[in-house]
């Protein structure tokens, strides 16, 4: 397809489809920033890939109330390729004279050897830019000949044609091969631009946010952002990955211990799962937390993938008997903390305050440092400077000695571990077997803690790292937990620890001072036959969670039959009632005998029941429409949703006549509503001023389709509708106008 099918540039057509109409590099690129150089190279590699490829591709897209072909706009075909059989040897078929749009095509062409030729056919001459992205080319010829090209064309330039470079130098320095054109740029320039920094954390375009990660980094190398705007980059960027790589330009090569309070109070008041984490994994394996740290993230995080990884951490240190990474050595009581800079008039934030959420996207982050995920909220940029964040200032007045403790509890977490210096800071393990032997029993101690956890998970880990060194003793009190997986796990440690957890349990049971449902629950997991009369008593008790984890176990054991479970649907606690339906939802005749149950929710649950999985007739749910009970009520209208099909038009037209009850009326509209039929549309014209609310509101809805359908008025009753519609035209407009 050639230029002059089109009459003018339009800005459907992307930065790679107008080189191949002949359009000029400048027309292509625009404003000539980082994005939109990268953006034509993308362009013209994925148009110039299907025929490398030997793939043809078919997509269409809708412009003007019309689709077209995309090869009517841009026929990618007519794009240069490698011609084996070109006149004088292989080469590219490009037409002579060669022009400097076909040349920069071909510049990004996704054949290699025609990326090749045109660097050979350009010379120094080429776009500078082009031969920027060529120094990262990812094949080794390309990349060897844009090197000595570039290099050669960077020293003829002046130095005031270098700088413009600097943005795209550092956009292509984050790619595999792209350090080489970055140093050669920057060197030249003698340092980063900071207007360069600035236009990267700008781009709002396509692929902005690899531009943005990009600016950050160069940013932080270069530092143009210091810590504090690292951090704030780290709370408030849109993408999380940037969230993700301001975190860990902030933390740097930091290992002391103002980082280890600040990443601690990140993580209180930090938003997004993947990236609290992603950045609790990043800091553990860089050895910034101890295992009093970890504790008080496993017991208190509101964020339960923060507290399940961080008692797995705790577990594992446990488990190979080795003390927490080290640490460096602690500053002098009262001193200040070195790397820490004072932030004066800081205000203190809530580490719970309310944080604004943003979109999320996929993470795209560099494997060797973080595991890849992506969700992500923005946070409010405020908490960078305060307590939370940058720490009380050592010259403040009033200012704490022991800030490490203080800056735990403002952010929810625990003190330091045992064995701090008077300041509050970590002494560092020594190296010797005493130290190394406190450690471990401060990663024991710590486990212990995790027993107490209100999190399931969390005292789970704490009981299985118990069954795993066989501590028989410290999992009795775990056989009643409410948790099941705890409870197996304690039972089977105490099992394997040669203890009788049946024995335990019956003893539980039996004692009304330690009954609890739980235990029940534990004791028919157990599946003795010889607890069936115990279970029997204990489902009369007074606790109704108790009766009710009673009547489980009998059903487990096979001690109750379903036949003789309808009679304990009687029960006043809604819990034992749960289970006669859930024993009883795969029969459809003992749930239709609980649809007259004296009980309301015993009467809904069996109806809903009924209908979702055995199937009900309309004739069967509509007389329950009428029960005086809301919930029944709500029930029967679900009921009669799943069987409208076997209801005639003509029928819900008549349920829906004025004298039917409200209800049942209501019901029959928003069925109608949905069949689209002219029956329901001329009932719906009919009733536009009934007095009923509910059913006015569906036929006025109704009515609308005579505003944006022509077929509204074809067909059946074509005449009357129209006539209905016509008498109504001007309400019919008031109200399509007030949508």
């Amino acid at each position: 397809m050639t230029s002059d099918r089109l009459p003018a540039p339009t800005h459907h057509l992307r930065a790679g489809e107008r080189l191949l109409h002949g359009k000029d590099t400048a027309s292509a690129v625009g404003a000539g920033r980082a994005e939109d150089w990268v953006r034509l190279d993308f362009d013209v590699f994925d148009g110039t890939l299907d025929r490398v490829a030997g793939r043809r591709s078919s997509v269409t897209f809708p412009l003007g109330g019309h689709r077209f072909d995309h090869r009517e706009v841009a026929d990618w075909d007519t794009a240069p390729y490698w011609d084996e059989e070109a006149e004088g040897g292989a080469g590219p078929s490009w037409r002579r004279p060669l022009r400097a749009s076909e040349l920069a095509l071909c510049l990004c062409h996704a054949d290699p050897r025609v990326r090749a030729a045109a660097l050979d056919e350009a010379g120094t001459a080429a776009p500078l830019p082009l031969l920027l992205l060529r120094c990262a080319d990812g094949d080794e010829p390309v990349r060897q000949r844009a090197r000595a090209l570039f290099a050669r064309a960077l020293a003829s330039r002046d130095d005031d044609m270098v700088p413009p470079l600097a943005a795209l130098a550092l956009r292509v320095g984050v790619r595999h091969h792209g350090r080489w054109g970055r140093d050669a740029v920057i060197d030249r320039i003698g340092g980063v631009p900071a207007d360069a920094v600035r236009e990267l954390r700008a781009s709002g375009g396509w692929d902005d946010c690899r531009d943005r990660k990009a600016g950050i980094r160069a940013g932080a190398e270069s530092g143009a952002l210091d810590e504090d705007a690292l951090y704030e980059i780290a709370l408030t960027a849109r993408d999380p990955s940037e969230r993700l790589q301001g975190l860990r330009a902030a933390l740097g090569d930091r290992r002391d211990h103002a980082a280890r309070r600040r990443l601690l109070a990140f993580l209180a008041v930090g938003e997004g799962p993947e990236v609290r984490g992603l950045a609790l994994r990043y800091a553990v394996d860089t050895g910034l937390l101890t295992a009093d740290d970890l504790a008080g993230l496993a017991l208190d995080h509101r964020d339960r993938h923060v507290r399940h990884h961080a008692a797995r951490v705790l577990a594992r240190w446990a488990e190979e008997g080795a003390p927490p990474p080290p640490y460096p050595p602690a500053p002098p009581a009262g001193g200040p903390v070195p790397g820490e800079a004072p932030v004066p008039g800081a205000a203190s934030a809530a580490p719970d305050a309310p944080v604004p959420t943003g979109a999320g996207a996929s993470v795209q982050v560099p494997a060797s440092t973080w595991t890849p995920a992506g969700t992500g909220v923005d946070a409010s940029p405020c908490v960078c400077t305060g307590t939370v964040l940058g720490g009380p200032s050592p010259s403040a007045p009033g200012a704490s000695q022991d800030r490490s403790a203080a800056s735990a509890a403002g952010a929810g977490l625990a003190p330091p571990r045992s064995g701090a210096a008077p300041g509050g800071e970590l002494l560092p393990p020594s190296g010797t077997a005493v130290e190394a032997a406190a450690a471990a029993e401060d990663v024991e101690a710590a486990m212990a803690r995790l027993s107490g956890a209100s999190d399931g998970v969390v005292r789970g880990t704490a009981v299985a790292w118990l069954r795993a060194g066989r501590r028989g003793d410290g999992l009795v009190a775990w056989l009643a937990d409410p948790s099941p997986w705890v409870r197996g796990l304690a039972r089977d440690g105490l099992r394997e620890a040669g203890g009788d957890p049946r024995a335990l349990l019956r003893a539980l049971c039996a004692d009304p001072a330690t009954l609890t449902a739980p235990a029940v629950s534990a004791l028919a997991q157990e599946r003795h036959p010889e607890d069936v009369p115990l279970l029997h008593a204990l489902a009369r008790h007074a606790d109704g969670a108790v009766r009710a984890r009673a009547l489980g176990g009998l059903r487990l054991l096979g001690a109750v039959e379903d036949g003789e479970l309808p009679p304990y649907a009687d029960d006043p606690d809604p819990r034992v009632g749960a289970v006669v339906l859930r024993a009883l939802r795969d029969d459809p005749g003992a749930l239709r005998g609980l649809l007259t149950h004296r009980h309301a929710r015993v009467r809904a649950r069996a109806l809903v029941l009924l209908s979702r999985r055995h199937g009900i007739g309309w004739d069967e749910a509509l007389p329950h429409l009428a029960d005086p009970a809301p919930e029944m009520v709500r029930a029967a209208r679900e009921a009669l949703g799943s069987a409208a099909r076997d209801a005639s038009t003509e029928r819900l037209i008549a349920c829906a006549a004025p004298g039917e009850a409200p209800t049942l009326r209501v019901l029959a509209m928003e069925i109608l509503r949905g069949r689209h039929s002219p029956e329901s549309l001329l009932n719906a014209l009919r009733l536009l001023d009934d007095p009923h609310p509910g059913v006015r509101a569906i036929a006025r809805d109704e009515a609308l389709r005579t505003a944006w359908s022509r077929r509204a008025v074809w067909g059946p009753h074509a005449e009357e509708i129209q006539v209905l519609a016509e008498a109504n035209a001007e309400r019919i407009a008031v109200w399509w106008a007030e949508r």
